[in-house]
C-alpha cells in the first residue's frame, strides 16, 4: 500500500495539520531492525526524479527497503511523479510513504525531518532528488554502519557536470578517515546526501535544525555526543550541481 500524507498550515498559523485517510497502517516488511528507510526530500525535482528513483530500484541490497519521500511545496509535477514511482516501487515489494506540505517550502531541514518522522526503518539512508546512487550503495553502507557502531557513514561523490566545484570535490573525497573528524569545523566532511545512520543515533541528536547549514550543525552535534564519522569507499553518489543549491532547498 502506498501511503500519502499531506501537511497544511493550521488556521492560526501556529503549526501543521496532518491530513490523512489512511486508517490502520500496514506493518513494514520484515523485522524493523532490517528495514532501510531511504529519506528523500523533494522540491521542484521533476527533472531528476526518474534517474534518482531508477537508481533506488537498481540497488543490490536484497533486504527490505522503504522509500519515505516528502514533497516540500513543489509547484512542478514532482508530486504526481512521486505517485507514479510509488506504484512502480510497490510492485517490486518496496514500501512507499509520500508526504507533502501544501504551504510554502520549509527548506532542507524541514523536509528531511518530515520524511524521517513518517518512516519506520531502523536505518536511515539519505539522498537528494538530484542524486543517483551507485547500485551497491545501501548494501555497503549498511555493512559499514553495522561494523562501526554509532557512526555517521558517508560515501565519495561525483558531481555532474564533470568538473563542477572541482576543488571542493577533491577535498571532500581526498580526506582520510581521521581527517573526517579533524577537519569538521572547516566544512561538512561527509556530503549530506551520502549519509547513512542508525535511527537511534539520528534521534539522539534530535533531528535537523530547520535553518541554514543544517547538515554541518547535525554533524558537529553528532560528534560532540560521541558519534563517529566513517566513509565507505566504492559506494559512490552522483550529484547534480545546481548553482550551489540542492533541489530541496528553500528558493
Amino acid at each position: 500500500m502506498v501511503e500519502d500524507r499531506t501537511y497544511t498550515a493550521s488556521a492560526d498559523g501556529s503549526g501543521e495539520t496532518l491530513n490523512s485517510n489512511l486508517g490502520c497502517q500496514p506493518k513494514p516488511p520484515g523485522k524493523i531492525a532490517d528495514v532501510v528507510s531511504v529519506i528523500l526530500p523533494v522540491h521542484n525535482g521533476s527533472r531528476w526524479i526518474d534517474a534518482c528513483l531508477s537508481s533506488l530500484e537498481q540497488q543490490s541490497y536484497t533486504g527490505p527497503i522503504e522509500l519515505s519521500a516528502f514533497d516540500d511545496g513543489s509547484t512542478d509535477s514532482s508530486w504526481s511523479d512521486l505517485q507514479r514511482w510509488a506504484g512502480l516501487l510497490e510492485a517490486r515489494g518496496m514500501r512507499v510513504i509520500c508526504g507533502r506540505s501544501e504551504s510554502s517550502p520549509g527548506g532542507c531541514g524541514f523536509a528531511k525531518n518530515r520524511a524521517v518522522s513518517q518512516s519506520s526503518g531502523a536505518w536511515l539512508c539519505f539522498m537528494d532528488v538530484d542524486d543517483v546512487m551507485a547500485p551497491e550503495r545501501i548494501e555497503r553502507q549498511l555493512a559499514a554502519a553495522r561494523a562501526h557502531p554509532r557512526a555517521l557513514v558517508g560515501a565519495r561523490v561525483r558531481r555532474e557536470p564533470a568538473g563542477s566545484t572541482a576543488r571542493y570535490i577533491s577535498w571532500v573525497n581526498g580526506m582520510s578517515q581521521e581527517q573526517l573528524v579533524l577537519q569538521r569545523f572547516r566544512e561538512c566532511t561527509l556530503v549530506m546526501p551520502t549519509w547513512f545512520i542508525a535511527r537511534s543515533d539520528f534521534d539522539a541528536v534530535g533531528g535537523f535544525r530547520e535553518e541554514q547549514c543544517e547538515d554541518l550543525l547535525f554533524l558537529l552535534e553528532h560528534v560532540a555526543r560521541g558519534g563517529r564519522l566513517h566513509r565507505v569507499e566504492g559506494a559512490r553518489l552522483d550529484e547534480t550541481c545546481c548553482c550551489g543549491m540542492h533541489a530541496s532547498r528553500r528558493f
